[in-house]
């Protein structure tokens, strides 16, 4: 597998760069065919994160979280930290109209949007990555992600307290109750709400729906989400300026979670080029050309350096309290660590093998909390491309020959659990007892495996099979210290059995 193929992989975590929202959709964009195993599912993790963090924003499981095969997008263990007081949370303060008319989600478990009794200031979240886009229909990492969620908005989003959709851009969640989805489950009728604007100004309409959702599916555009989109959805069209209709080429049941993308502003990008928009001002960052749907944005971006963004004062859910939003850009997890002791960070994620320390700093608010998410591996099954994996028995050999209690101990530091099956243990789908083939760590079983498929070890001690040796390429990210431990440990693991 290629880099650039690994890294389209991560689109099967991000939705509008959030990893929540797709943590099972594994399309595996531009990587032809592959398949998913999982190795460790999130539990919990602590990092450096202020009390400020944008929770009301972005989803609160989408955090950046230590991954064995996406450093920058898939979502696990989460540890974070915050550094000094509690500041204003960036999607407070919404209008009390507003709130009782389109409610939204707060006051729960995962969820804090609430009254924050100050306004103005700023936070700065510290990150060793920066954005690679503020496109939503091309982002795939985690730290575009973040910046994207604060800007734009999709018809429908998740509730992090239910799992439950709710209403965001939409007026209500369509059901067959309401007569937004037909009795043949094909046709999906979304009314918009009537009070949003872009951040320019104009208002918002089903245009800008339809040229988002067909943007996409064109593949000139180069989106992960294409593939998808043009197998899921047969057209989308806008009867009035308040009224989009999707119809379906199937049955899709999880569609208002998997398929409810940001949307993009039609007046900005409708008469670009679409092989064009990856390089237009609206997607490398211009504070004129780069608008939104959200609470807060843009202002600046010093690649490398910092993303600067500042609220909306016309967001349709109120102003938020915060007055800029701050994403710096360090060198690496040492100096993440740095700044949130020093005050110079207030939100920052860290490696669960600091969270002993961070949660002793006395500045410090270190927080270990659950997440969507699990850490995974993938093979790549396109025989074209190799043929190691067609072969069951290489695949099964593999599974069993990773022990991943002894990976949430030494890399993870219990904060994490040895996935079962691929659900994320917070949702209502997990269901561990109904797995029977769970893959434990056999390196026995393992063994026998291979030798009954014919893998015979070399002198070298790496198994060969018809003048085929059994060596293959793993690649990681180097976004976290964790991900090159996880690899290792798989590395490790796997040449105990030949391989």
């Amino acid at each position: 597998m290629k880099a650039e193929e690994f890294w389209a992989l991560a689109e099967a975590w991000e939705r509008r760069g959030l990893p929540r929202r797709d943590f099972l959709r594994l399309a595996l964009a531009g990587a032809s065919a592959a398949t998913i195993a999982a190795v460790l599912a999130a539990c919990g993790g602590a990092g450096p994160t202020a009390t400020s963090a944008p929770a009301a924003t972005t989803a609160p499981a989408a955090t950046a979280a230590p991954t064995a095969a996406a450093a920058t997008t898939a979502p696990t263990t989460a540890p974070t930290a915050a550094a000094g007081s509690p500041a204003a949370s960036p999607a407070a303060a919404g209008s009390p109209v507003a709130a009782s008319q389109y409610p939204y989600p707060g006051g729960g478990k995962y969820s804090t949007l609430e009254p924050v009794g100050k306004q103005g200031g700023h936070v700065s979240e510290v990150s060793s990555s920066d954005a690679k886009t503020l496109n939503p229909m091309l982002s795939t990492d985690t730290t575009s992600g973040a910046a994207i969620a604060m800007q734009f908005n999709a018809l429908v989003d998740v509730n992090p307290d239910t799992a439950q959709p709710f209403p965001d851009l939409a007026t209500e969640v369509p059901t067959q109750q309401n007569g937004g989805i037909s009795a043949d489950g094909l046709t999906y009728t979304f009314k918009l709400r009537p009070d949003v604007k872009w951040s320019d100004g104009q208002p918002f309409t089903s245009k800008d729906v339809v040229f988002t959702y067909q943007a996409m599916a064109n593949k000139a555009l180069g989106s992960p989400r294409t593939a998808e989109i043009n197998e899921r959805i047969a057209s989308v069209t806008a009867p009035d300026d308040h009224t989009i209709v999707f119809k379906l080429t199937k049955v899709v049941a999880p569609f208002l979670t998997d398929n409810m993308y940001a949307i993009v502003p039609e007046h900005i990008l409708g008469s670009v080029p679409v092989d064009q928009i990856k390089s237009h001002a609206f997607s490398t960052g211009d504070a004129k050309a780069t608008v939104g749907t959200g609470p807060f944005m843009f202002k600046e971006w010093v690649k490398d350096d910092h993303m600067t963004l500042v609220k909306n004062p016309t967001y349709f859910r109120g102003a938020p309290a915060l007055d800029q939003y701050i994403f710096k850009v360090v060198k690496d997890q040492d100096v993440v660590v740095a700044q949130l002791k020093t005050g110079e960070g207030d939100f920052g994620s860290i490696t669960p093998a600091l969270y002993d320390e961070m949660s002793k700093q006395p500045n410090v608010n270190a927080l270990a909390y659950d997440t969507y998410g699990f850490t995974f591996y993938s093979y790549q099954l396109d025989p074209a491309k190799t043929t190691l994996f067609q072969d069951k028995a290489v695949r099964q050999a593999l599974a069993y020959g990773i022990d991943r209690d002894a990976m949430v101990k030494g890399i993870y530091f219990n904060l994490a659990k040895v996935a079962v099956g691929t659900e994320p243990v917070l949702s209502w789908a997990y269901a561990p007892d109904q797995i029977t083939d769970k893959y434990p760590y056999d390196i026995n079983k393992a063994n026998q495996l291979l030798d009954q498929a014919g893998w015979k070890k070399g002198p070298d001690g790496i198994r060969a099979k018809g003048g085929k040796r059994l060596a293959f390429n793993l690649w990681t990210g180097n976004a976290s210290k964790a991900f090159v431990q996880d690899v290792t440990a798989m590395q490790q693991m796997w040449k105990a059995i030949g391989v």
